[in-house]
């Protein structure tokens, strides 16, 4: 039963499948506060991954660049197993690892 206006009405029950069971004895107060906080995490979180990845996409490219300092240019010239590396495996072991750590998080908070 649902209160509305002046009166009482029947609406269907949810399925119990689409209930989160764990929220049921909680406060709807307390719910919404971590539903709102978890929104914000994940926006903070977005803005923090931008400048993760413009580090890491300055670092890539690097090496290809033709203004590079000499020194720079040398290294990845001479180191360039560890200058590939960069290159390809670090993007995407970082994002790896923001992928593993995120449903943790999420879990805790929600």
């Amino acid at each position: 039963l649902e209160q509305s206006g002046g009166g009482m009405h029947a609406i269907a029950a949810p399925y119990p499948r689409d209930v989160i069971w764990e929220n049921a004895p909680e406060r709807k107060q307390w719910v919404n506060f971590r539903t709102a906080l978890t929104r914000v995490l994940i926006f903070l979180g977005m803005l923090a991954w931008i400048p993760i990845i413009s580090i890491l996409t300055y670092f890539a490219d690097l090496c290809n660049d033709v203004a590079a300092y000499d020194v720079v240019r040398q290294w990845c010239l001479e180191n360039g197993v560890v200058s590939n590396i960069i290159k390809t495996v670090l993007p995407s072991m970082s994002l790896n690892v923001l992928l593993v750590v995120l449903p943790l998080l999420f879990t805790s908070l929600a």
